[in-house]
């Protein structure tokens, strides 16, 4: 239902006329204070109804988390790469960004931009033991979590966990590491998948009895499928894993890494190093960015879900807590089952790029969108985006349709945009007053 104010049209600017043929009582796009506004906010594109400019702004969302999916050639690489220059252009100061990348995308954009790129299981190596904990039994813990969540013992094995701890204490003790006080001794690095494997080595040809031993040839056998086929995740680490989140851009490429649960480990050990940092750097003001971390295709990593990986999860940890610490959390991936339900729920923002057929019915269920929203979304073109947004201080259950402006158009990037003012509502307004 809309406002129908007879003869006005022919006495008003035609732009005029067209906004008040498209108010109803229920508005169609947020205030303009809310999406138009570029202090703190990022330039995204235009409003597909109103042509307004648009702005991802943390300072009036409920938290900074993202998530981002469409099919392949709709577009999410370039838009997560326009969040990501713009954010560096036009936020004062920019945020650090690390790129958690499982198909090697990131790689040439991050190299052309000036960032850093380390290449896990080619030049670069990742030790998934190097826990960040500042005690033995912390980063036990770690470790341990680490390994369930990857895949190298099955999840609902607890028998498997024991072995595993106790696999990795002895491998500990090998190394000279009996207690806390051991680990500040330079001298002494922890152990690697590698030294792991050889005490359950030394299990299995034990006399211990035959249910250990089977345990003991389970674990072995995972993480053998890891090791051999990438030898980075049995040395030491390369990458500067404390120093990682002040380095401004920086990409993580994964993709020489052939198994799924190799690539899982990587990532979950610098999320970990994430959760460890972010406690330390102490909270920001409400809306502050200090840092941005992409999972690109992030079901090749993991499927986030609570009910399945636990509160404790380092991701769950950032999306509970990432807020307060100024720390923003983008994941994409083509499908929206991709995503668990928990990441759905608790990202602020969720950007529906174009599609995919087979997706529709998911999509449905998932966002609890009207059937023909979703048709919509499926036949939606390139850079065209539908965002789903959580605001601080209004409801608002709508999509917001969005043409996205790519990084690399240098018009849209040097764009200028000056408070923008809803003629239409604010004619309405001035015709309530005067009646009145």
């Amino acid at each position: 239902m809309s406002f129908e104010i007879g003869g006005i049209g022919k006495n008003i600017p035609a732009q005029m006329t067209a906004e008040l043929g498209t108010i109803s009582i229920f508005p169609s796009e947020p205030p303009a204070d809310v999406i138009c506004d570029p202090q703190g906010g990022i330039f995204v594109g235009f409003t597909k109804l109103w042509n307004r400019p648009f702005f991802w702004n943390p300072r009036v969302l409920v938290n900074p988390h993202m998530i981002v999916f469409g099919t392949s050639g709709s577009g999410k690489t370039t838009f997560i790469r326009t969040i990501l220059s713009r954010a560096q252009a036009f936020l004062n100061p920019p945020p650090n960004a690390i790129i958690i990348d499982a198909v090697g995308e990131y790689v040439k954009y991050v190299e052309a931009a000036g960032g850093v790129v380390f290449h896990i299981g080619k030049k670069d190596s990742l030790n998934p033991l190097d826990a960040p904990g500042t005690t033995l039994e912390a980063k036990m813990v770690q470790a341990v979590s680490l390994a369930k969540y990857s895949g190298f013992v099955e999840k609902d094995a607890p028998r498997q966990l024991a072995m595993f701890r106790r696999a990795l204490q002895r491998a500990y003790e090998k190394k000279g590491i009996k207690t806390s006080e051991d680990l500040r001794d330079p001298t002494k690095k922890p152990p690697t998948l590698k030294d792991v494997m050889e005490v359950l080595e030394e299990i299995k040809d034990s006399d211990a009895s035959a249910e250990l031993k089977r345990t003991a040839e389970a674990i072995y056998e995972r993480v053998w499928g890891v090791v051999s086929t990438s030898p980075a995740l049995s040395r030491e680490s390369s990458v500067p894993l404390e120093k990682l989140f002040h380095m401004g851009l920086v990409c993580l490429n994964l993709s020489p890494i052939p198994t799924e649960e190799g690539k899982t480990s990587a990532a979950i050990l610098v999320l970990q190093y994430l959760v460890n940092w972010m406690r330390q750097q102490g909270e920001v003001k409400p809306g502050h960015l200090r840092l941005i971390i992409v999972l690109d295709e992030a079901h090749r990593v993991f499927a986030f879900d609570v009910k399945k990986e636990g509160e404790e999860h380092p991701l769950a940890i950032i999306f509970r807590e990432g807020r307060k610490y100024g720390v923003a959390a983008i994941l994409s991936s083509q499908l929206v089952k991709d995503f668990g339900y928990d990441a759905i729920a608790n990202a602020a923002t969720i950007v529906v790029m174009k599609v995919h057929r087979a997706d529709v019915e998911n999509v449905i269920h998932a966002l609890s969108l009207p059937r023909h929203i979703v048709e919509e979304a499926a036949n939606q073109p390139k850079f065209n985006a539908m965002f789903l947004m959580n605001f601080g201080d209004i409801q608002w259950s709508a999509p917001i349709p969005v043409r996205v402006s790519p990084y690399f158009v240098r018009e849209d990037i040097s764009v200028q945009v000056v408070q923008t003012h809803n003629m239409a509502r604010e004619f309405l307004a001035s015709l309530s007053r005067s009646v009145a």
